[in-house]
């Protein structure tokens, strides 16, 4: 027979896995209003295929601006090249016309 005052650890157990249960379901409701889902479809498998569908597009966008990215700063790279061999095409010029 258990003391008084103490809670058997059975109920213990079943306490922290409901605690534990409704910070999940808060952190998925927090997570479909952050997708902007109804709540008609909004259980845990439909909020995480839609996280994983918002995942992919995020990483599509980002891989897509580092490839922008990286053509605008070859773009700029030749443009400066250019310009720079032109100035010294120039300086050339006139240097020879100052002799």
């Amino acid at each position: 027979m258990p003391r008084k005052g103490k809670v058997p650890k059975r109920i213990k157990k079943v306490v922290r896995e409901r605690i534990i249960c409704e910070h999940l379901n808060e952190l998925f409701i927090e997570l479909a209003n952050f997708l902007e889902l109804n709540q008609q479809n909004s259980g845990r498998v439909s909020v995480l295929c839609e996280a994983t569908q918002f995942l992919k597009d995020v990483f599509g966008q980002i891989e897509s601006l580092i490839n922008g990215h990286t053509c605008l700063l070859s773009d700029s790279s030749n443009y400066v090249t250019t310009e720079k061999n032109e100035l010294q095409g120039r300086n050339i010029s006139a240097r020879d016309r100052d002799i």
